[in-house]
């Protein structure tokens, strides 16, 4: 706990220059002039607590934080604008931890997104930066393996009001049961119900200090009637697409779901949250098959492609608007799938599961997915002629050395046409525009394919 009485007096400088003093004696402004900002105010905060002081500029709200700061020198600060400066990618702004834990927490904060992980820090939006700046405090408080006070001057201050209610509703849902407690000043009491602080420092411009308890201030409940699903057309996947790590398409859909921002939306607001589109299983999928035992693999190909479609649906994309991530959308949009699915069982695999399982939130089982034997063998390759898992992944190396030839481009060249035959069909290696790219990245991807059962009984000629 952080505990201190705190008092600030300020006191007006005498006029400055000739012209300065001027003005004061034709005023009558005869000295300097003590104004009483804060008097024996009482401050104790916990950590899992947000303080938020308000008032108009100049009520005093950056003097207070100054005061705090003196007292305890080893606060932390809130700072996108810090964050904007820099040239690094997002993922190398916590530069604390292994990459998967920064990425872990990068998600958590908001920013599960593969695009805003790699962009440059400066480049992203400002409620972006909001939500680096959080990952960074968060991850140092828990390397510090202490409690943290994070200072934030000027919250939301530049945000638009739909980026800061959302951005003020997660960062309320990360501090509760952290180990920080957070002081924000803000001209802005707009956000009051969103951030729902423990304690409101009201500062009247020229006036006393007042201090209201957060729980008799109105909040904004996240309800699931603010957060209504609908059923959507493929036509609102493709407008969200550009918010997706991954370019293409499904390449079928059954249905749509989406979620619209609460009214009133604003002109220039966006007018979908998120979307979910669920699609036909793919009719060989390894995973699927490591799981099932071979169930939709084996036996007459007509019979098994049968029993997979009666039995399994896929949800093949889910995307959040990155003004409202870290708001839980995504967890009921898969809920409500599967409440809705058509099939016995539902199925999804991800790349970003293992830093935002947000599919085991929604009730999903997670199956880790180990790669194919012939990229572990690929890898091993690599290895030997010098080339690590990462020049792999970044396929220009291993480019420059099939071009070189010799026995380790011999070499490379066997796994990497065992590992094009074994993963990707004919169909697959003449629809690429870069076959050996596609084998390359793969080495690096992890996937988690996930399935739950549903409530609907299995058809009667899925067969057994």
């Amino acid at each position: 706990m952080w505990s201190h009485p705190f008092n600030l007096t300020f006191t007006s400088p005498a006029p400055a220059g000739a012209a300065g003093r001027r003005v004061a004696d034709m005023f009558g402004i005869t000295g300097r002039r003590s104004i009483t900002m804060y008097d024996d105010l009482n401050f104790s905060i916990r950590p899992g607590q947000i303080f938020l002081v308000v008032g108009p500029s100049g009520a005093g709200k950056s003097q207070l934080l100054g005061l705090i700061r003196r007292r305890w020198p080893g606060s932390s600060e809130l700072a996108p604008a810090g964050a904007a400066g820099r040239g690094r990618c997002a993922v190398d702004m916590p530069n604390r931890g292994p990459l998967q834990t920064r990425m872990s927490m990068l998600s958590r904060c908001g920013l599960a997104d593969a695009h805003a992980m790699i962009m440059p820090a400066k480049l992203l939006s400002g409620g972006q930066q909001h939500r680096l700046a959080m990952a960074e405090a968060l991850l140092a408080a828990s390397w510090r393996d202490r409690p943290t006070l994070v200072i934030a001057d000027e919250f939301c201050s530049v945000l638009d009001d739909m980026t800061a209610h959302a951005l003020c509703r997660q960062i309320r849902r990360l501090v509760s049961g952290s180990p920080i407690a957070l002081v924000a000043a803000s001209p802005r009491e707009d956000i009051i119900p969103h951030l729902q602080p423990d304690k409101v420092i009201a500062k009247p411009l020229g006036e006393p200090v007042r201090v209201f308890d957060g729980r008799d201030l109105p909040h904004v409940a996240d309800s699931a009637d603010a957060w209504r699903i609908e059923r959507g057309r493929i036509g609102d996947y493709h407008a969200m697409a550009p918010f997706h790590y991954l370019s293409r398409p499904p390449a079928a859909h059954k249905r749509v779901l989406v979620i619209r921002p609460p009214a009133p939306r604003l002109l220039s607001g966006p007018s979908l949250a998120a979307v979910l589109v669920v699609s036909p299983p793919v009719i060989n999928l390894r995973a699927r098959n490591i799981v099932t035992g071979g169930r939709y693999s084996t036996g007459d190909r007509r019979t098994a492609a049968s029993r997979l479609n009666a039995e399994i649906e896929c949800i093949s994309r889910v995307i959040v608007h990155p003004a409202f991530r870290g708001l839980g959308l995504a967890v009921r949009l898969v809920k409500h799938a599967i409440a809705t699915a058509q099939t016995p069982i539902v199925e999804a695999i991800a790349m970003m599961g293992t830093i935002s399982p947000f599919f085991e939130r929604a009730g999903m089982h997670a199956w880790p997915v180990k790669p194919e034997q012939c990229l572990t063998d690929l890898l091993a390759a690599a290895k030997a002629v010098g080339l690590s898992p990462r020049q792999v992944a970044e396929v220009a190396p291993v480019r420059r050395l099939l071009a070189r030839g010799g026995k380790k481009a011999e070499l490379l060249t066997r796994f990497i046409s065992r590992a094009m035959r074994d993963i990707l069909c004919a169909k697959a290696r003449a629809r690429l525009d870069d076959p050996l790219a596609e084998v390359c990245r793969r080495t690096a991807r992890k996937y988690v394919y996930y399935t739950a059962a549903t409530r609907k009984a299995p058809h009667g000629n899925a067969g057994t």
